[in-house]
């Protein structure tokens, strides 16, 4: 690709591929090397041809898989039984007989909340392990009402709408990425604020928190920079973008509490993504194709403005203290290069 920042839904697709097949090869040899897979799979793997599109859900058995059987030990709430039972149903599901037929998991995108139907026990208990991963900035993700869910879909439809209105190749690569929204409120233990939620480890697989969210653009904002982050988990699944000690924590302008030089990364990323998705909406909306909305156009230069300051407030730390590899450093180029030409930042 010729920029890591440019929206592509072809390079989300090449990364969803690459994901897809790293996560039936893992399975396959962990297990192998548990003397844990069942006598059908003993005979090796499928042609590639078999492979069905794994879900969220099946990311998440993996990394459970590998949580259970690291040096670290068991996490809390994982059996290491229970892992191996669940990484060899989600390998016999993407390994099914040439011919299967099965619906495509990102033929649409669910959205969903934190309790059955949508999910079974373990698959909640997955996501909020994996989601939910600093004690001292606890979120106690909850599920929210059938009616909250149901009141939020026209909004979360009219943000992706407009998306695709106004900046089709991101809408794409949107909609290559995410397969399941994950509507949450945080419980009476919560410990920090926040709009959104993402993991490497549940690909596919974004959480947005509902009550922070009482207008279509703050959906927007939340959907493309949680997809963001899984953008950039892509990119980086095979090099890491900087080489700092992630106990060395450095000012974010997205957080109150200082952050790994890796989260300041993501947020500088996934802050100019934002800004490129408020700028092209605001641009057709004030188009003759656009419709006209005087609320919505001052909420969205609000936000531009934040995400556009945002960018270079964690530009600033990585430039002084990022330990960038040639990765990091392309990425960042990329980024900076957009916002420069596309913005105009005034500091008088």
């Amino acid at each position: 690709m010729d920029s890591h920042f440019q929206p592509s839904a072809e390079r989300a697709a090449a990364v969803n591929q690459s994901m897809a097949q790293s996560l039936r090869h893992s399975l396959y040899h962990q297990l192998q090397a548990l003397q844990a897979l069942p006598a059908a799979s003993t005979g090796g793997l499928a042609g590639a041809a078999n492979l069905t599109e794994p879900l969220p859900a099946d990311y998440l058995a993996w990394f459970d898989l590998l949580a259970a059987h690291s040096a670290q030990g068991v996490p809390h709430g994982l059996s290491a039984v229970e892992a191996i039972r669940r990484a060899n149903a989600t390998l016999a599901r993407l390994t099914l007989p040439s011919g299967t037929t099965q619906p495509s998991a990102l033929a649409t995108c669910r959205i969903t909340t934190l309790a059955p139907p949508h999910y079974v026990n373990d698959d909640i208990a997955a996501l909020l392990r994996w989601w939910d991963t600093e004690p001292d900035n606890a979120m106690d993700l909850q599920a929210v009402t059938p009616d909250e869910r149901d009141a939020a879909i026209p909004l979360i439809q009219r943000a992706l709408h407009t998306l695709r209105q106004s900046a089709p190749a991101l809408a794409d690569e949107w909609r290559a990425l995410v397969c399941e929204v994950v509507l949450a409120q945080p419980g009476n233990q919560h410990r920090l604020s926040f709009n959104g939620v993402s993991s490497f480890a549940a690909w596919g697989a974004i959480g947005i928190n509902l009550p922070a969210h009482t207008h279509w653009t703050h959906f927007l904002k939340t959907l493309v920079h949680e997809a963001g982050h899984l953008m950039l988990f892509g990119i980086a699944r095979e090099q890491a973008l900087v080489t700092n000690d992630p106990a060395d924590r450095q000012a974010s302008p997205l957080r109150f509490d200082p952050r790994p030089m890796d989260g300041i990364f993501h947020a500088a990323y996934v802050s100019a993504r934002e800004a490129l998705a408020f700028d092209a909406c605001l641009n057709w909306m004030e188009s003759p194709e656009g419709l006209k909305d005087d609320d919505a156009t001052t909420q969205l230069e609000n936000q531009l403005e934040d995400s556009v300051l945002a960018f270079w407030e964690c530009c600033e730390p990585l430039q002084h203290y990022g330990q960038l590899t040639q990765l990091g450093q392309a990425v960042l180029c990329d980024c900076q290069k957009y916002m420069k030409e596309a913005f105009e930042v005034r500091t008088d």
